[in-house]
């Protein structure tokens, strides 16, 4: 059998096919790739059967596999087909038959996942009934059926894409729109619309929209109640339109189905079949058995199927010819002249490999078709694109320059990859080289796996690009800068480039880095995936290698690894057709396949080669070469080959006209002076020969084209040559005589004051742009004037400026002077007795030439002028005061040099100060955490919490389970004895095993044979307790989370009607407080689980608190209520957890799950509570638990984090672990995060923190509000600053309370004392408006609570000091609020409930108010202030971001 995986659960052969290995089994797996890969292999020999899908079948016809059909995989046996698609109509349509639907309005189900198994059974309809069929050669073959749709019907809903592009998409949405003018949301058209699907398309048809249904017949009878279970009518008002223009009942029992599709099949080699059938249809599910196995291999459509067996084994055209209009669904025709796609493929699979896709792409309908064309190579492809007898090839990198210089291509998409996946370009040395920059590759030795490829083009660049090459033509530079290099293909005049190259030599990656393993090259540019893969090859295991990597990232240029082209000259549309219908195929085909397995694998491994036809690792086609439009990786090569600066390259003609550069010029000019200074009695040069020295030099280029015979020439001046004729034009001029050379106004210069005037870096770019001798180039210094140098140094910028001279370079300077060719200087011949030598130079005194040699001679021995030992200083002697090192002049040979040191003790101590300045200047931050090491937790309980539900592991990647197994050529049959001594007789019943067990046993000797028996009769029930246990408690929770909220939703008797019109509340539930224990004690707070199902209220005495946790539904007693003796501040309810703090700084922790969680009159002690000395030290005002599991379970302790904060300023990040024990689970807070406010911020000393809000949008940005007014902004990721640190809102007065948008993770609102509200972005340290309730900014209108409304984005509920409370609505104003609602008892706590609800379903929303009566009235929100629905509140959400994004 030829197994194919699919994914995740649809991977089945790892765990089924194994169970196939056992003697008595008649079946063994083959492994395919894709389903058309089983029917490669059937074809083949290579396997016996699969399962294969209808399309499969339509492929295998076409490819002429001799396969026939045994079975079909059904899921109901009394259905015949899988689907059956009808057409409904309305009875007051008026429609009678096909010819009707013209100007109707059609109900279609849209595209993509919409119930219908492929697109040629959506268009059905349409291609059936819509006449005439646009062929506008100026469109797109989609555009023409859009087209021809939209003419025909006079309006539609077709939810969901039409193209894969989406801009294409959105583009026919608007120019035709009246084919979704019939929509729910016409405007918008997508399959998010009501009327999306097989079901929408049906209840577009009930509402009166339509006059049309295009859906299934499962939808009719689910949607009009055909199975009477609600004795529903509605049917009575449609009927079926058959496809021979009759009518029939919906109720009829046959539904006159336009197509159907049938089930998917078990189909075999004809030699076979017979036998497979048989082995198929007498499978059972019996527990561990191979058939059981081969069963589960079988339902490739994820649910229990059952095996119906056909009359007999019939072939594929007959079998499909009986399923209604399926055969003639798949070969309707369109236009008379069909288009089609022609991709170019350069080798036999690759050819092989686009004949598949394009039967796969024919199967589904898809159009253009695709004609897949082989050519010998890239080169040849770009030319028959060229030449239009091809339309698309996918281009390696290495050819994407060529392609668009020569063929004149242009890219149409890319493969987009992931990172590791890219062309990422690098330099490979090997490690022992001391090469640590690119510079210092010149001359070095170098391989390129091709001329004009990536890494031939990105070296270009980053020479270019570091001005270490500057000559035109690049290959020339290139020659120049590198030694004997490796370039295949380069042109043959470029001899150097081509030395290190092997007769054969391969063109590519491999090939170049054999030259660096092989020690034949220093460098190896080629592809990161090229050298992994180059590695992992066993015979490269010595090769010890690294990347040159001067910064990161190390690489130098990146790629996609292909990218589609076609010609330049393309018209618009047709670009489109070729990329719609690829789009479409990667949509079907590629790595977001739809179906549980898939029929052709476009990416990935084919006939057991790799990267045929597109790359292995591609994830999808893109327009653009990036994953995501976000993703921007620098240095793209496509970005890079627009930088290199091209030689200019034109048509060599008679008219043609040299521009010289302002370098050529000059050159030109300097020559031309030479040449009129030059006397009469040189020899004159040949005509011919000045005009080849001044006329720019033509260089011959050859084209790459293949055949061509026009040559292209290049034109621009040839400064070597040039340089070259100036330099004989000086040295042919007759040398001056003494009298002629007379220097006035000139002296010697010292050896301190030569200059070399060239660095390396210029040096070799100067090598690279002239071939000249190196000389060493000196120019006179001007006299230092020892005034200036208090100027020098007073300024900061000169502080930092570094004295280049020194010793050493006065030596090499002295060394070069002696080896290298000078330039010649004029010099005073009246000052120190200097006279010119026969070469043109001037000598210099004996004397003073030792002075010099002695003065170098004490700059190598003297210590340096910063060593903290001053002692050894040399002497006034040593500086030039005895009578021998004085010259004739009477000047001190080492002046300068103690000038200089002076100098630099004052920069130095200039320096200093300045450092002292900029210390006091800098303020470093200080960022505070804490690193803890966690107890190691269970294995099991780190699967429950990070592992998938219902899933166990069965394999790990130790490789303990990768053992090597040898196989025997020869079968050698074994049998297990087992013996035992004494017998032991079991009770004996009344069966054949019993009584062989019985011999067995007596005799004390036996087999495994019935052994194996027992057990599976005894262990055919095997289940997971613990699985067991979890699920039953997790599916009660949820049921009974389900009943309470139905019961609020329907239960009214306790709710009290308010006594006076409140408008945001019909009603109020008040719990019983006044239980014995209860009564007169206060009752401070009150907080919502994390469902609106549970409340859990904290009342707090001198004596003792009690923590009471509430069913909403059940307001007369509490479900939970905790004694202790402590005073409780604050506390949180999550699950069957409560987290509280306490006014000594604690945080205690109970499980609601121990025994003895109801008591008033017995203390019970917390599961966990954090000792006084490693937490808080002062009462804890607020506590939050975020980042807890949104599938948390009431039995389940997840883990979460923790935030708690003290009045003191003082914030912990605890994090919650949870240790499960053979009896029970046990609690633990361990702290990770902390920070003291007053410590960061000294500037307020008495500062008091007085609330805390997180973002649950954003857990790791928390707010906290202040007695100053200032809002401080804290992030609880570790090394990330915040930014702000705070907000200001303009005024000290003390903000009371704080509350994040509920909406948007941006801003947050602040109350303060003086009565006004401040609403801040995350963004801006001021804030965005500040909202008053009164004029005067007295303490007694100061806010006490704010709330933003969990349903209403622009709705805030504020309580003040007067006991009243402000109903803002942005929306309507932002001056005043829109609502005052005054109450008689005293609030001292308000409270919202969360919006819980996940899905449509509008559920109850609450406000608690803790009046000073100790009352908890929880007063139930109206319909205007409750929960929406999702297309108000959508709206709503849309309605706030524009408000504040104008703020």
């Amino acid at each position: 059998m030829c197994v194919v995986d699919g994914r995740g659960g649809y991977q089945k052969s790892d765990n089924y096919c194994p169970k196939l290995d056992v003697p008595d089994s008649k079946v063994e797996c083959v492994k395919g790739s894709d389903r058309f890969d089983c029917l490669r292999k059937l074809r083949k020999n290579m396997a016996d059967f699969s399962v294969f899908t209808p399309e499969d079948l339509i492929a295998a016809v076409n490819t002429e596999n001799d396969v026939l059909i045994t079975n079909e995989l059904r899921i109901s046996l009394s259905d015949p087909y899988e689907e059956q698609i009808v057409a409904v109509v309305s009875k007051s349509s008026g429609i009678t038959n096909t010819h009707d639907l013209k100007e109707k309005i059609l109900c279609h189900p849209g595209y993509e996942s919409n119930g219908f198994i492929s697109e040629v059974l959506t268009n059905f309809l349409e291609s059936t009934v819509v006449r005439p069929q646009k062929c506008d050669i100026s469109r797109t073959v989609p555009e023409n059926r859009i087209l021809s749709s939209s003419a025909f019907f006079k309006s539609a809903c077709k939810p969901g894409p039409w193209m894969n592009d989406p801009d294409t998409d959105r583009e026919l949405k608007q120019k035709y729109e009246n084919l979704c003018r019939a929509c729910n949301t016409p405007q918008v058209c997508s399959k998010d619309d009501k009327y999306y699907g097989s079901s929408g398309s049906l209840l577009c048809l009930k509402d009166g929209t339509g006059d049309i249904s295009w859906t299934t017949y499962k939808q009719v009878r689910l949607q009009f109640d055909l199975d009477n279970k609600n004795n529903s009518d509605e049917w009575t008002d449609y009927n079926f339109l058959c496809r021979d223009n009759t009518m029939r009942p919906l109720n009829s029992t046959n539904p006159c189905p336009w197509v159907a599709q049938p089930w998917s099949v078990v189909a075999a080699n004809r030699k076979y079949a017979v036998e497979i059938q048989k082995i198929v249809s007498n499978a059972t599910h019996t527990p561990g058995s191979w058939q059981a196995a081969l069963l589960d291999l079988l339902e490739i459509i994820g649910y229990h199927v059952d095996v119906y067996t056909l009359d007999g084994t019939q072939a594929v055209d007959s079998y499909l010819s009986l399923i209604p209009g399926y055969l003639n669904a798949n070969s309707f025709t369109g236009c008379p002249q069909p288009r089609t796609v022609r991709v170019c493929t350069t080798s036999i699979p690759s050819q092989y490999k686009c004949g598949w896709m394009r039967e796969a792409a024919a199967v589904h309908g898809l159009e253009p078709d695709i004609d897949c064309l082989k050519a010998d190579n890239a080169t040849h492809c770009m030319e028959a694109i060229q030449r239009n007898v091809a339309d698309v090839v996918i281009v390696h990198p290495d050819y994407i320059n060529i392609a668009k210089r020569e063929y004149n291509l242009k890219t149409l998409f890319y493969e987009a990859v992931n990172d590791d996946g890219k062309y990422l370009t690098v330099p490979v040395i090997n490690r022992i080289s001391k090469i640590e920059t690119f510079a210092d590759l010149k001359g070095k030795r170098a391989c390129f796996p091709m001329y004009d490829g990536v890494a031939w083009n990105t070296v270009i660049h980053e020479l270019s690009e570091r001005k270490l090459i500057s000559t035109c033509p690049y290959e020339e530079a290139v020659a120049n800068f590198f030694g004997d290099s490796c370039v295949p293909d380069i042109p043959q005049n470029y001899s150097k480039l081509r030395k290190l190259c092997p007769p054969n030599v391969v063109r590519d990656d491999v090939g170049a880095l054999d030259c660096v393993k092989n020690g034949v090259a220093d460098v190896a540019f080629v592809s990161e995936n090229s050298l992994r893969s180059y590695i992992l090859d066993k015979s490269n295991s010595k090769f010890d290698f690294r990347v040159l990597c001067e910064h990161e990232p190390c690489y130098q240029s990146w790629s996609p690894p292909a990218q589609a082209m076609v010609s330049h000259n393309t018209t618009s549309w047709r670009d489109k057709d070729v990329l719609d219908v690829f789009f479409e195929i990667d949509n079907l085909f590629g790595t977001k396949f739809k179906g549980a397995t898939r029929m052709f694998a476009m990416y990935g491994e084919f006939d057991g080669k790799h990267n045929v036809l597109f790359n292995d690792n591609t994830v999808r086609l893109q327009k653009t070469p990036r994953l995501r439009n976000y993703d921007k990786m620098p240095r793209e090569y496509e970005e890079l080959l627009t930088k290199i600066k091209p030689c200019i390259e034109v048509e060599y003609s008679s008219s043609t006209q040299f521009v010289p550069s302002r370098l050529a010029l000059y050159i030109s000019l300097l020559y031309s002076i030479l040449r009129i200074n030059k006397p009469n009695n040189l020899p004159t040069k040949s005509k011919e020969s000045r005009t080849s020295s001044t006329v720019p030099n033509k260089r011959q280029v050859s084209d790459r084209s293949t055949g061509s015979r026009v040559q292209k020439v290049q034109y621009f001046p040839n400064t070597k040559q040039m340089y070259t004729n100036v330099v004989k034009a000086a040295q042919q001029s007759p040398k001056e005589s003494k009298d002629n050379r007379e220097r006035h106004k000139t002296r010697t210069l010292t050896q301190s004051e030569i200059r070399v005037l060239k660095s390396d870096s210029e040096c070799s770019s100067l090598e690279n742009f002239v071939s000249r001798p190196q000389t060493a180039t000196i120019k006179k210094a001007p006299q230092p004037n020892p005034d200036d140098y208090e100027d020098d140094f007073d300024s900061y910028e000169s502080d930092f400026e570094e004295y280049t001279s020194s010793p050493a370079e006065s030596e090499t300077i002295s060394e070069a002077s002696s080896t290298e060719e000078d330039i010649p200087i004029k010099a005073n011949t009246e000052i120190d007795g200097e006279h010119k030598l026969d070469s043109g130079n001037f000598d210099l005194p004996e004397t003073r030439y030792t002075q010099v040699l002695d003065s170098i001679g004490e700059n190598e021995t003297k210590p340096s002028f910063n060593e903290p030992n001053r002692s050894n200083l040399t002497s006034l002697s040593d500086e030039g005061f005895e009578d021998g090192k004085i010259d004739k002049s009477g000047q001190f040979i080492n002046f300068l040099e103690a000038q200089r040191k002076q100098n630099q003790l004052k920069s130095l101590t200039v320096k200093r100060q300045r450092g002292e300045e900029l210390a006091g200047m800098i303020k470093l931050d200080a960022q505070i955490f804490m690193i803890f090491e966690m107890e190691s937790i269970p294995y099991h309980q780190y699967i429950k919490k990070f592992g998938n539900n219902n899933t166990l592991q069965t394999a790990t990647q130790t490789g303990h389970d990768n053992i090597s197994v040898e196989t025997q050529t020869i079968e050698r049959i074994y049998t297990n004895k087992w013996t035992q001594y004494p017998i032991k007789l079991q009770q004996i019943k009344k069966n054949d095993i019993d009584l062989e067990i019985y011999k067995q046993e007596a005799l004390g000797i036996g087999t495994d044979t019935v052994m194996n028996s027992i057990y599976t009769e005894t262990n055919k029930i095997q289940y997971n307790e613990h699985s067991l246990k979890y699920f039953v408690k997790s599916a009660s929770d949820v049921i009974l989370n389900l009943i309470e909220e139905k019961s609020q939703q329907k239960n009214c008797k306790d709710i009290e009607v308010n006594s006076k019109k409140i408008p945001f509340s019909d009603g109020y539930i008040t719990f019983n407080t006044k239980l014995p224990h209860l009564e007169n004690v206060p009752v401070i707070c009150a907080n919502f689980g994390n469902n609106t199902t549970k409340l859990i209220t904290i009342h707090s005495s001198k004596r003792c608190s009690f923590l009471c946790v509430w069913k909403i539904s059940d307001p007369n007693n509490p479900e939970y209520c905790i004694k202790i003796h402590v005073t409780v501040t604050c506390s949180v309810l999550l699950g069957l957890y409560i987290y509280s703090g306490i006014n000594d700084g604690s945080i205690a922790v109970w499980d609601l799950q121990d025994q003895n969680m109801q008591s008033f009159e017995n203390i019970i002690p917390p599961s966990y509570i954090t000792n006084i000395n490693t937490g808080h030290v002062a009462k804890i005002i607020s506590i939050e638990v975020v980042d807890a599991d949104e599938n948390c379970t009431n039995d389940d302790a997840c883990n979460c984090q923790v935030y708690s904060l003290d009045e003191d300023g003082y914030f912990i990040v605890w994090t919650v672990i949870v240790l499960q024990t053979i009896t029970k689970k046990q609690i633990s807070l361990q702290k990770s995060l902390q920070c003291c406010f007053k410590q960061l911020y000294p500037h307020l000393p008495n500062l008091q923190c007085t609330n805390m809000a997180v973002h649950h949008l954003d857990i790791n940005h928390i707010f906290i509000s202040t007695n100053y007014g200032q809002i401080l902004h804290v992030v609880s990721t570790t090394g990330t600053k915040a930014n702000p640190s705070k907000y200001t809102a303009g005024w000290t007065v003390q903000s009371n309370c704080i509350t994040p948008c509920p909406f948007s993770p941006l801003y947050v609102l602040s109350a303060y004392e003086n009565g006004k509200m401040a609403l801040f972005s995350r963004h801006i340290e001021t804030p965005l408006i500040t909202l008053t309730n009164c004029d005067d900014d007295s303490n007694e209108n100061g806010i006490e609570f704010v709330e933003w409304s969990k349903n209403k984005p622009c709705v805030l509920y504020a309580k003040d000091k007067k006991n009243c409370i402000h109903i803002w609505d942005l929306s309507q104003s932002d001056i005043f609020p829109v609502c005052t609602v005054p109450f008689k008892d005293e609030i001292n706590f308000m409270k919202l409930s969360p919006n819980a609800s996940k899905d449509e379903t509008v559920k109850r929303s609450y406000m608690v108010l803790i009046s000073n009566k100790f009352n908890v009235n929880l007063y139930i929100l109206n319909k205007d202030h409750g929960q929406q629905n999702p297309t108000d509140y959508d709206a709503n959400v849309k309605k706030f971001l524009n408000y504040v994004n104008r703020l």
